[in-house]
């Protein structure tokens, strides 16, 4: 190079003269134009280069004329626009722009391009971004597209479906792969041999078509057809396409002039101008030795600015810019990384000293950028190059290595490395959508998986059938995991930038308090309610951060503070909370009420530990190589003593929990020193300062301690809230999919066993064979595709050392949930989605994630500690927000349910034990009952009466959908009992009489409840079969109906567990006034009976009826569990009576409480065992005595209807049809045609006829579930009845007009006081274990005396004084006469004394109904609120279906019989003067009102 040429005459500075050489040196042509311009702008560089760089370019478009010319010539056979688009219309779908996509809004949306093609090879490509249903490929203007018909349904249109892996015109045939979110489509059209063909991920499928119709008219236009909230990306040639098909045209032309042009910046004039700035002996020759670095520097800058100033022009254009930054920038970029970089997978400090050591002509490129673009097009530009990364990264991998999904992290790792890129980057583009996420997704083809695992391996639930070799499987899986543990280590790395503190600024600025910011206000906000147009797997994403929180709490946090978020916090407004619901209400209620104790709190930040919790010891998982346990802080149990030596200081709790921190500001010192209570008792606490930690606000410095504790504070937040609102889904799919291969390999077996059957036959059907042997190859084949897919799930989610992470995050939400509960009142602020958390992670890990290892053994004291505070706290009276309840009650229930955390529960303490028990046997009143009811349902399931089925006996022989899985539904909890949990349940009863007795007294009124509400809808739907049109039965009341049923039937259950374990309860002496055994054996006789009377066969009839129509929707309806549960309940309440049963001096009282129930009958018991034999061959002579009103009953329901069509005495029922309503507005309904239902017959006697139509239950029926021993059981109880009836019963004289009219069953001697009413003692005994008011008037009850001693039956404070007790007593004995007094003294039940109408005709009634009319009596109701119809919504005929003869036809009197005028005269009007027609609703409704625990008479009592 000649160094005078460009010198001018004059004098020249070294600026000049370095500019003239680097000019030459770059450049070297147009020299004559240069000194021109230079000559025009004398040292005015920057214009100098600007004009020269310009006429540089203009040079070069001249040259490339005659190329674009023939690309022009090329490009015939085509019709449109030059930028190919879609129409916008917004109604039907979004039209996304650079890159263009499409989101479809409505259902089958098809969209056409505005480009057509006659002839020629064209192309375009399509990202699947949604695995859903779309059609791609090509379409004339004569397809006209609706709803139902897409592309490829019209004759000139077709398309390729790689959802349903189909080939679409007109009709449709197996074709291509099934395609995946990431795919990438390319569809081609051949017009000269009339053939499509599509490319899969560069692989080609083959042709789809190869005979379209072509010729004049027809032009083909690109076309898809897209379900809703489907999304797909379109390249047309915007943007270089990913997998070109070899010799066809796009059909959007690459912008040759501008590609040219931008090459030539950046590849011959920039990286020459790189080679100048990192040479310093090419400098040294351009510049010469006097050169100052200064001056050398500022030239090169001049340069590069220059440059980048005229690429900005290129590659900010609307049109060409796209393809230019993936052409020309991406691949320079490319090029400036060094193919070491990032090989190793270092760790993040290691990344950062690869930052000037091998990205050093990067780093220069961006500076350069940054400079020369303004904020807008910097911000453009990277944002198309961040586009172009995420589709790389999402694109499925042909092999283990994932090499596109790695270069595209690298590439992102090596711009993440520059810190004003980092920041733009986390500012305004990542979060834009879920481009995040989908950095970290990756897929594997399926071809991969196959190659990976030639051979599978599954085995059955009980290990009997095994397939494939089980050590060869896992050996090929750790393969996979050592895969992913490499692209894991990338992902990390990622993270690890976008969390970097960087140093010289406030903290506020820094990357990481701004990546944090937009993840709470972005990310983990769009995750709360998702659309499934933005669905993306967050779960890959979620285990990188996992893993990235956990480096970094290991790194930066010093020991002491590696426990848990510090609950204070929660309050302090720390962290972002996101507007989550609190566990003890609303945040500003919370706020108010509890500001001293949050002020002590943030005064004195302290995590407290209670004592009554484990220390928590990590297991071998975490504690071996192939995981690090994060948390150290459970050490402090260890070193308590020494602590407490070296401070000399104590802490306590408040001892009535309010407070809950340390009392004495003194204490509080450096992050570890823990102190503990020198009482040595339970309550003592460890303590651990965090208010060094946490002091520093936002804009504390980079460097200090407290300003990175808080930050990863914030992180571990955010990790917990994305868990709770987005991977927990992702993680119950997974848990779906386990139950689907489960479900498979069950299938398997049956069909295997079927085969060994047929082929031990003598001579097997070889057709048969033939089949099940075909079906057995279809099913394996399907469970070796299932097996594939759920090892890549296992390995994507709980590869051992993501397990080891998921076990630790486990642990932090476990210390944090701990450190709050023992904050004392403080507690109330902690966020809802912690308990949920913690719920559904340790359940995950302990059984319902695709998860081999034993983590509950291996973690057996993070599990304990857990559990301890579940038994403790899961009723805790601070949490007050509903779902955090529902949620702690289901984690209960989960944990008495699988063997291995049930067996570590019955390993706790005793304390903790009985503190379960003691919160579960609460009464039922005023708390959702239903769960904790279900919890001690699974305590005695395997060891009540014929209770060990998994699936109830009447459910394995009927083809029935398969239940879904419910938290209310026994029937698919495996039988698991606890015998040490049951003794607790004895023990806790026994020790606490008056509390045992209002639990089974809520016990028995919920069971009251639940059974009479499911016979009032049976009656509904019997009424309903008995019309002769067609009715509807909403399917809603149908599943109400199973609900109450399942209800009534765990009622029942733990009514057997509480007689069985604590008999003493109800045939005990009395301990007390609030403990009454004998009013509580009453109850449960009537409700016992009740339940025989109303299910045996031998009753009215209505359960047996609707039971044998088998009508879909009620499956779950049987004799079998509740007569079973009954039958479990008669044995335990006669088993003291069996045993004295010889003895003459034992008082039998279970059995006389039993068989003076008034509605006791012998028929129903009998019928338990007295039914046909197991091969229904004979019924037996007691049964079939009773066939005649069962026929009678059974066949005449409901009101009167125009008869039926006879039928032949031999023929069956006909099953009942049911069919959609086409016309429900509602819910399906089900369609019930009446004359199907029809039990009328016209020839055959009653008895015959009965037993063709009805078939009787027995438990003889059901020998492999009711074993001999328990059958044995039930005859000896239902002979001893037997034998108790056949003696002689002397029953006293009386006079029924001191009946009790709540009961009419025994003498009303029990006075209220101050009102006088009075009943029987059993009924105002029953009604105050729950009421205070008094049945009649509603007035308060303070005593309770005898009428005939005056002795005061039951106390309440404030009792009044003696004399209003003898008043009421003198009022009793004066309207009692002398002749009966002596009969009234024991208040004993009649024994089968007959029920006269004209009896009672007479009989008395309350004294408020007596001394007033019936229109005081309505102006008393109206004036009363609480009993007034219209206010009180439980007792209004209109709100409350219960009440009403319409919706309940269990209070008609057509359907029962009890309310009728000839069964009942002392509710009628003729024999009641008093009480009329319009006033007899009210008062029914102030009977029931007044006593919830007694049962309208209607459904409690059959009379007899």
């Amino acid at each position: 190079m000649d160094s005078d040429v460009m010198a001018p005459a004059g004098s020249v500075s070294n600026i000049d003269h370095s500019m003239l050489r680097i000019i030459d040196y770059i450049w070297d042509e147009h020299k004559s134009f240069l000194q021109q311009l230079q000559n025009n702008h004398g040292s005015c560089w920057s214009s100098i280069l600007c004009d020269f760089i310009h006429y540089t370019l203009a040079q070069q478009e001249k040259q490339c004329w005659d190329s674009i010319f023939k690309e022009t010539n090329m490009r015939r056979n085509r019709l449109g626009p030059n930028v190919v688009g879609f129409p916008e219309k917004k109604m039907e779908y979004d039209l996304m722009t650079d890159p263009m996509g499409l989101v479809a809004r409505e259902n089958f949306v098809s969209v056409m391009a505005n480009v057509g093609v006659y002839g020629g090879k064209w192309q375009y490509e399509v990202v699947i971004s949604s695995s859903g249903v779309m059609q791609v490929g090509w379409a004339t203007r004569s397809s006209h597209f609706n709803a139902e018909k897409g592309v490829g349904d019209t004759p000139d249109s077709y398309s390729y479906d790689g959802n349903r892996q189909r080939s679409w015109n007109t009709s449709s045939r197996k074709y291509g792969d099934t395609w995946q979110s990431g795919d990438v489509i390319t569809c081609g059209i051949d017009m000269d041999k009339r053939s499509i063909t599509y490319y899969r991920n560069g692989r080609s499928l083959g042709k789809a078509f190869d005979a379209i119709a072509t010729g004049q008219g027809y032009v083909y236009f690109p076309a898809v057809s897209l379900s809703k909230h489907e999304v797909l990306v379109v390249n047309f040639g915007s943007q270089p396409l990913l997998y070109p098909m070899e010799g066809y045209n796009n059909l959007e032309a690459a912008p040759s002039l501008q590609l040219q042009q931008a090459e030539a910046c950046l590849n011959k004039w920039f990286r020459s101008l790189l080679r100048v700035v990192f040479s310093d002996s090419l400098q040294l020759q351009l510049f010469g030795p006097t050169m100052q670095p200064s001056e050398a520097e500022c030239v090169l800058l001049t340069t590069a600015f220059q440059i980048m100033v005229t690429l900005k022009s290129f590659l900010t254009d609307v049109h060409a810019g796209v393809h230019l930054a993936h052409s020309v920038l991406l691949k320079f970029i490319s090029s400036l990384i060094p193919s070491s970089f990032m090989t190793l997978a270092p760790d993040h400090s290691q990344v950062l000293a690869l930052n000037k050591e091998q990205l050093k002509e990067l780093m220069y490129l961006l500076d350069v950028m940054h400079a020369a673009f303004d904020s807008e097009s910097t911000s453009k530009v990277l944002q198309r190059v961040l586009l172009h990364i995420v589709t790389l990264a999402r694109e499925p991998a042909s092999n283990l290595q994932l090499p596109r999904h790695c270069d595209a992290l690298r590439l992102l790792t090596a711009l993440l490395l520059h810190e004003p890129t980092r920041m733009l980057f986390v500012d305004r583009l990542l979060f834009v959508g879920v481009r995040l996420q989908s950095l970290f997704c990756y897929c594997v083809d399926e071809r991969v998986m196959q190659t990976l695992l030639p051979e599978v391996y599954w085995s059955s639930q009980d290990g009997a059938l095994q397939f494939g070799d089980k050590i060869l499987f896992q050996s090929r899986l750790n393969v996979l995991y050592t895969a992913l543990k490499s692209i894991e280590q990338l992902h990390v790395t990622v993270l690890s930038l976008l969390l970097t503190v960087e140093t010289g600024m406030p903290y506020a600025r820094t990357t990481r308090a701004r990546f944090l910011n937009k993840l709470c206000a972005v990310t983990i906000k769009r995750n709360i309610s998702p659309s499934r147009m933005l669905q993306v797997p967050a779960l890959p994403f979620f285990h990188s951060l996992l893993q990235t929180l956990g480096q970094l709490w290991m790194s930066e946090l010093p020991p002491g503070s590696r426990i848990c978020v510090p609950p204070h916090v929660f309050f302090d407004g720390s962290v972002s909370l996101m507007e989550s619901n609190r566990l003890g209400g609303d945040n500003i209620h919370l706020i108010k009420t509890l500001a001293d104790q949050r002020s002590k709190a943030l005064f004195n930040k302290q995590v407290v530990f209670g004592q009554e919790y484990p220390v928590v010891t990590p297991g071998k998982l975490r504690s071996g190589a192939t995981g690090v346990c994060w948390v150290d802080g459970d050490g402090l149990h260890s070193s308590d003593s020494e602590c407490l030596s070296s401070t000399g200081t104590l802490s306590s709790t408040d001892a009535e929990g309010t407070d809950g921190i340390n009392s004495s500001a003194g204490t509080s010192g450096k992050a570890g020193t823990c102190s503990t209570a020198g009482t040595g008792s339970s309550d003592a606490t460890r303590n651990i300062d965090f208010s060094a930690a946490s002091s520093s606000g936002g804009g504390s410095s980079t460097g200090s301690p407290a300003a990175r504790t808080a930050s990863l504070q914030d992180l571990c937040n955010c990790v917990v809230l994305l868990y709770h609102h987005s991977v927990r889904r992702s993680l119950q799919r997974v848990g779906v999919a386990k139950e689907s291969l489960n479900s498979a390999i069950s299938r398997i077996c049956a069909v295997t066993q079927r085969i060994k059957e047929i082929e031990a036959m003598n001579r097997p059907p070889a057709a048969v064979l033939s089949e099940l042997r075909q079906s057995l190859a279809l099913l394996q084949k399907d469970c070796d595709r299932q097996v594939m897919v759920q090892a890549w799930h296992r390995a994507v989610s709980f590869a051992p050392f993501r397990l080891a992470a998921l076990i630790n995050l486990l642990h932090i939400v476990a210390n944090t949930v701990k450190a709050s509960e023992s904050s004392g009142a403080t507690f109330a602020f902690l966020p809802d989605y912690y308990i949920e958390v913690l719920s559904h992670l340790s359940l995950g890990l302990a059984d319902s994630f695709m998860i081999e290892y034993p983590v509950v053994d291996d973690e057996k004291s993070l599990y304990e500690s857990i559990m301890v505070f579940l038994c403790r706290h899961f009723l805790d009276p601070r949490i007050r927000y509903t779902d955090s309840k529902e949620h702690l009650m289901q984690t209960v229930a989960f944990y008495v349910t699988c063997p291995a955390t049930l067996s570590l529960l019955e390993g706790l303490d005793h304390r903790s034990q009985e503190s379960l028990v003691e919160n579960l046997l609460q009464p039922y009143e005023n708390r959702v009952w239903a769960q904790n009811n279900w919890i001690l349902v699974r305590f005695w399931k395997g060891s009540g009466f014929a209770f060990r089925f998994h699936l109830s006996p009447h459910l394995k022989t009927k083809i029935t959908p398969k239940p879904s899985y419910s938290d209310n539904c026994m029937q698919l909890i495996k039988p698991c009992p606890s015998l040490v949990l049951q003794s607790t349940v004895a023990k806790v009863l026994a020790s606490d009489a008056a509390a045992a007795s209002r639990f089974v007294s809520s016990l028995l009124n919920q069971l009251n409840w639940a059974f009479s509400e499911f016979i009032g809808m049976l009656q509904e739907i019997q009424n309903f079969s008995s019309r002769l049109e067609r009715v509807f039965i909403d399917s809603r009341q149908l599943r109400i109906c199973c609900t109450c049923f399942e209800l009534t039937v765990s009622l029942l259950r733990v009514l057997e567990m509480v007689v069985t374990r604590a008999p003493q309860l109800f045939l005990g002496a009395p301990v007390s006034r609030s403990a009454q055994p004998d009013v509580l054996l009453s109850m449960l006789c009537k409700l016992l009976c009740h339940v025989m009377n109303r299910v045996s066969v031998g009753s009215s009839g209505c359960f047996t009826r609707i039971v044998s129509l088998e009508i879909p929707g009620l499956d779950s309806l049987h004799h079998y569990p509740l007569l079973t549960a009954a039958a479990g309940i008669l044995i335990a309440l006669l088993k003291d009576d069996l045993n004295h049963q010889n003895d003459a001096e034992h008082d039998a009282v279970a059995t006389k409480a039993l068989v003076s129930e008034p509605s006791f009958q012998i028929t129903p018991f009998e019928a338990l065992i007295d039914g046909p034999d197991i091969d229904g061959s004979s019924v037996s002579s007691s049964y079939a005595r009773n066939l005649d009103a069962i026929s009678a009953v059974a066949s005449a329901p409901g009101p009167p209807a125009a008869p039926a069509p006879a039928a032949p005495a031999a023929q069956h029922r006909a099953p009942l049809p049911h069919l959609r309503n086409p016309e429900s507005s509602g819910p399906e309904a089900m369609e019930v045609e009446s004359p199907t239902l029809s039990l009328a017959t016209t020839s055959g006697s009653p008895q015959s006829q009965a037993a063709s139509e009805i078939r009787a239950f027995s438990l003889r029926q059901h020998p492999e579930d009711v074993n001999e021993q328990e059958l044995e059981a039930v005859v000896r109880c239902v002979g001893h009845l037997q034998e108790y009836l056949s003696k002689p019963s002397v029953a006293s004289p009386s006079d029924e007009l001191q009946d009790c009219v709540i009961c009419y069953a025994r003498r009303a001697i029990a006075v209220f006081l101050p009102c006088r009413h009075s009943s029987c003692r059993a009924c105002i005994s029953q009604h105050l274990m729950n009421h205070k008011e008094c049945f009649f008037c509603t007035g308060l009850i303070t005593s309770v005396i005898s009428g005939l001693t005056g002795e005061t039956i039951i106390s309440k404070e404030n009792s009044p004084e003696t004399d209003s007790s003898e008043a009421a007593l003198n009022s009793v004995r004066s309207t009692t006469p002398s002749s009966v007094q002596d009969s009234m003294d024991t208040d004993s039940p009649r024994l089968f004394e007959p029920v006269l109408v004209a009896q009672r005709q007479s009989s008395p009634l309350p004294n408020f109904l007596t001394s007033h009319s019936s229109s005081t009596l309505s102006a008393h109701l109206t004036s009363n609120p609480s009993l007034n119809s219209t206010n009180n919504s439980s007792l209004n005929s209109t709100n409350n279906s219960s009440l009403t003869p319409t919706n309940n036809s269990s209070l008609t009197p057509t359907n029962n019989s009890s309310l009728t005028p000839t069964n009942n005269s002392s509710l009628t009007s003729t024999n009641n003067p008093s009480i009329n027609s319009a006033s007899y609703s009210n008062y029914s409704s102030v009977i029931d009102s007044g006593s919830s625990a007694l049962a309208d008479e209607s459904l409690m009592n059959d009379d007899r």
